[in-house]
C-alpha cells in the first residue's frame, strides 16, 4: 500500500502529475492502436478470413 506523504500535495504539484499521468495514458493508447494496426494490416496481408 502507498505511504502518506505527511503534508498535502499542493495545486501546482497535482497539475504536474496530471500532466504525466496524461502523457503516458497518451503514449500507451497510440501504443495499442499501433498494434492493432499492425495486426489488422498482417491479417489482411497474410490472407485473413477469405470466404
Amino acid at each position: 500500500m502507498a505511504r502518506r506523504r505527511n503534508q498535502d500535495i499542493t495545486p501546482d504539484e497535482f497539475r504536474e502529475l496530471m500532466r504525466e499521468i496524461n502523457k503516458r495514458m497518451i503514449i500507451a493508447g497510440l501504443i495499442v492502436i499501433t498494434t492493432g494496426l499492425l495486426i489488422i494490416g498482417a491479417l489482411a496481408l497474410w490472407g485473413g478470413p477469405h470466404g
